[in-house]
């Protein structure tokens, strides 16, 4: 137990108010924002709701798109899409997004590729007999192996990998 002094120094502190803001604000996650189109269009000054509202992305996706009772679906008295008018920046982000991402080949490693080449010379396409073979050791099923095996021929044949 402390002391009637100790007792009397810890009551008597009083507690800096200011120095846990101070260091929360310190580990503040900074935000990095990867996509350059909205990264050009970012105003540090304003908020993320003013931001978003000057890009024109919605903050809550289930509050910009409401959903209609049945009793409202069969009544057709609007046009089809009332829609707010995209800005320059939305209009630029759909124009990258309707163009798609490219798809990356996984490297795949020299000892894999031995390995599936020596099964497909001694098996050919039967993924069940390479699956049961005694050296897949990393007991891979026939599913693991035929996609492994596709990936391997997909690369053969891009000219990625020489066998």
């Amino acid at each position: 137990m402390a002391g009637v002094r100790r007792k009397k120094t810890q009551r008597n502190k009083r507690p800096n108010s200011t120095a846990p803001g101070r260091v929360l604000k310190r580990k503040a996650a900074k935000v990095t924002i990867s996509n350059n189109t909205i990264k050009k269009n970012w105003n540090k000054k304003k908020t993320l709701r003013e931001n978003f509202s000057s890009i024109g992305l919605a903050i809550n996706s289930n509050k910009a798109i409401k959903i209609r009772d049945v009793t409202e679906r069969m009544e057709v008295d609007q046009p089809a899409n009332p829609s707010k008018p995209t800005t320059n920046v939305v209009q630029e982000l759909e124009m990258i997004a309707s163009q798609g991402s490219q798809t990356t080949r996984r490297h795949i490693a020299p000892g894999e590729v031995k390995f599936l080449k020596d099964l497909m010379d001694s098996h050919g396409e039967n993924y069940e007999a390479m699956a049961r073979d005694k050296r897949n050791c990393y007991q891979q099923t026939a599913k693991q192996l035929e996609r492994k095996c596709k990936n391997l021929m997909k690369a053969v044949s891009d000219g990625i990998i020489k066998m």
